[in-house]
Parts: C-alpha cells; sequence; structure tokens
C-alpha cells in the first residue's frame, strides 16, 4: 500500500515536472516572437531617422554654401544670380525668363508649373478611371487591416500560430472571409498573409495621393479621390502616387 502511494506520488511530480518544462517553453517562445516584432519595428524607426537626419544634413550643406556664395558677393559687391541653376529648368523655362530679377523669374517659373500641374492632374485622372471591382477588393483588404490596432497586434504575436487566425476570423463578416479564401491567405501563417494584404491593398487602393511642397496647396475639386500629402523635399512641382506606382513631376 505505502509503495503504491510513494508510486503514485512520484508519477504526480514526473507530471507537474513535465508540464512546466512544456509551459516554460511555451512561454519562451511567445516572449521571442514577440521581441522580434518589435524589435522589426524599431529597425524601421531607426533607418526613418537615418533618412530624415541624411536630408537635414544635405539641407544644411546647402545653407552654408548660399552662405558663403552671398558673403563672397557682397565682399565682391556683386549681386547674387547663382542660387537657381536656369539650365536646370529647360523643360519649363522660356528663354526670357532666364534673365532679369530673380524673384520675378521664380514667380514666374511657379506659375508655369501651377498650369501645367492643373492639367497634368486632369489628364491623369482621365487615364486612371476607378476600377469598381479594385475599389471594392481594397475595402476588403482595409477590413483586415483595420483590425490590427497596437493592442490587438500585440495580442496576435503573444498568441501560437495555430490560434492567430481564430481570434481575427472572429471580427471579420462573411464577405471579408470569403474573399480571404479566395486568395487562400488561410493556407498561410497569418503574418505572411498580413504582408500580402497590405501589399494587395495598396495595388488597389483607389485614392490618387498628390504630394507637393506647398502645405495649402489643394486639387481635390479636380477629382473626389484625390488626396494631398505635404512633402518638405519638394521645391517645386509635385509628385502622384497611385495604386502603389509613383510618378515624379517634382523638383527637389
Amino acid at each position: 500500500m505505502e509503495t503504491s502511494v510513494i508510486l503514485i506520488i512520484v508519477f504526480i511530480v514526473l507530471m507537474i515536472a513535465v508540464l512546466f518544462y512544456i509551459l516554460k517553453r511555451m512561454v519562451n517562445k511567445m516572449d521571442q516572437e514577440s521581441k522580434s516584432y518589435f524589435l522589426n519595428n524599431l529597425q524601421d524607426y531607426d533607418k526613418l531617422i537615418d533618412e530624415k537626419e541624411s536630408k537635414l544634413e544635405t539641407i544644411k550643406e546647402s545653407l552654408e554654401s548660399l552662405k558663403e556664395q552671398e558673403s563672397k558677393n557682397q565682399s565682391e559687391g556683386k549681386e547674387d544670380h547663382s542660387r537657381m541653376d536656369p539650365s536646370a529648368l529647360q523643360a519649363v523655362i522660356s528663354p526670357d525668363l532666364q534673365d532679369g530679377n530673380i524673384l520675378k523669374t521664380m514667380r514666374e517659373i511657379q506659375d508655369k508649373f501651377q498650369l501645367q500641374h492643373d492639367a497634368t492632374i486632369k489628364q491623369f485622372v482621365k487615364n486612371h478611371p476607378e476600377d469598381k471591382n479594385k475599389t471594392k477588393e481594397y475595402k476588403l483588404c482595409q477590413n483586415v487591416l483595420n483590425l490590427l490596432t497596437f493592442d490587438f497586434a500585440y495580442e496576435l504575436e503573444t498568441t501560437m500560430e495555430k490560434e492567430r487566425w481564430n481570434k481575427v476570423l472572429v471580427k471579420l463578416n462573411d464577405e471579408t472571409k470569403q474573399y480571404l479564401k479566395k486568395q487562400k491567405c488561410f493556407e498561410k501563417p497569418f503574418n505572411e498573409a498580413r504582408i500580402w494584404i497590405e501589399d494587395r491593398a495598396k495595388e488597389t487602393d483607389p485614392n490618387i495621393y498628390i504630394l507637393t511642397g506647398e502645405k495649402d496647396k489643394n486639387y481635390n475639386d479636380i477629382d473626389s479621390r484625390i488626396q494631398m500629402k505635404y512633402d518638405e523635399s519638394i521645391y517645386l512641382g509635385l509628385m502622384i502616387c497611385y495604386q502603389n506606382k509613383l510618378y515624379d513631376y517634382s523638383l527637389r
């Protein structure tokens, strides 16, 4: 009798030890996945910071060069006409704009860009009419992406892979589920499918994003799909971003 009790106790202790070992491995795996997710995000942020610092350094060097040139011109009793190279703008500046007062020249350049880009945007909109099927697909992708708030994304990262889709599916409508099934998203790990969904959303986005260096510039009256974005690196003109493609009409 005593031997049986001892054996039972030993068996229970062994079971507890095995369960503890399994639980510890699960916790370590979830912790590693969570750290990996945030480290990847931090690396992305570091890249953005490095790019900003590089741009700021370039601007600083340009300003120093202008100051030196201005100081040199003042000491020689000359006016400063070296801040803009007219030859770089041959495509948009007529010969009669290359002489005279620099401020007048800049204003006329800006007027010419304004006229050209109104027409350019109208032509672009005409050449890229909205595709209703793509717009529907974009909205279905957004149904998934809009779920991924910081808290919910963290919750998914701390969940076992086979349970992640279950947590997402309970929050989606039937139409979105059918779309994901048709695209075979459920056959992939969730994070792999998420990347595909993000890319597909960009490729089907009906919005036309206009990037300009003027904060108050607005072309929304041309088409309801136009979304304005400010880009401090653009000196004149604009860029158009549409369905993951960039069309550059700017001087930077």
